[in-house]
């Protein structure tokens, strides 16, 4: 007598059955378990299996590559649209991506474009203007830190690009004896004669932790990725 398993009903020995029913239900169980392990790697190998782990479309990852991997595209702001869009990503494989971002975002921040490039005007619906061989910009993402948005924090919304800026602060002028080239700022802690802003020149080491980094933007130490959208 056998009692089946909960998930498969794959038959499991009495206890204390004889032990020729337990060698016949064992290699018939062992049996079940090798043909449900091939029905999975088939299934795995088809993408059946595969699928229901893979990112969904509109999903955002970095690549440490330099072209975007199968079933991706770069966020550069380009176009995508049906085969006859004349989008940059011109493949029906794009429909998907395309109702996300129609029903997420409007013509604002994702403004429709016809397929000679012109400007469209949104339709009734994604499919509708995508089986209009109607075309979306991704956004760009290029030369940008991404950002988690918080609403009603500091970051912009979603899928708009926010300039780079300094926390308020201010910087303490110098008072009389601390600036020879124009020593009468401050005297006594009242304005003496005339007033000159004086520069600050450029910045210097502090003596102890190296010659200060400048360049043409604030930024943190990085490593670039290639950011990619999943279609």
């Amino acid at each position: 007598m056998t009692t089946p398993t909960s998930n498969y009903g794959w038959g499991k020995p009495a206890d204390g059955g004889d032990f020729d029913v337990w060698g016949v239900e064992l290699n018939a169980a062992i049996d079940a378990i090798d043909a449900q392990m091939k029905a999975t790697d088939n299934k795995a190998a088809s993408g059946v299996a595969a699928a229901a782990y893979a990112a969904p479309a509109g999903a955002v990852m970095d690549f440490l590559m330099t072209s975007a991997p199968t079933g991706w595209v770069v966020l550069d702001g380009s176009t995508i649209g049906d085969a006859s869009s004349g989008a940059a990503r011109a493949n029906g494989d794009t429909a998907g991506l395309f109702g996300i971002l129609w029903n997420h975002f409007d013509n604002t921040l994702l403004p429709i474009l016809n397929s000679d490039g012109t400007a469209g005007t949104r339709g009734a619906s994604a499919a509708a203007d995508y089986a209009a061989h109607k075309c979306m910009p991704l956004v760009d993402q290029r030369d940008l830190f991404r950002r988690s948005y918080k609403s009603g924090g500091s970051s912009a919304a979603i899928g708009v690009a926010q300039a780079d800026a300094f926390q308020g602060h201010r910087h303490a002028m110098p008072t009389s004896g601390e600036n020879t080239a124009n020593d009468n700022i401050f005297s006594g802690g009242s304005f003496g004669g005339s007033y000159a802003a004086p520069n600050t020149g450029d910045p210097v080491t502090d003596g102890s932790n190296g010659t200060p980094r400048t360049a043409a933007e604030t930024r943190p130490v990085n490593i670039a990725y290639l950011t990619c959208i999943k279609l």
